[in-house]
């Protein structure tokens, strides 16, 4: 037999690669795994900051663009 990775199709935005520089230089890639361009401006994805292990998010932006 032969032994095959399983893959599964991504259906969503995924947070693909994480950059940290110094002082404020920080990044994130995100990967559209969808098929189709994703509106970012509809207000369904935020990127929350969660400062030393807190319950609640410190920071909030919403994201732009398509």
């Amino acid at each position: 037999s032969l032994n095959r990775p399983v893959s599964a199709a991504t259906t969503d935005l995924i947070i693909s690669e994480y950059i940290e520089g110094s002082s404020f230089n920080k990044a994130i890639e995100l990967y559209n795994g969808t098929g189709g361009p994703v509106d970012l401006a509809a207000g369904v994805y935020t990127l929350e900051l969660y400062s030393n292990g807190a319950a609640s998010p410190s920071q909030s932006v919403a994201l732009s663009g398509t």
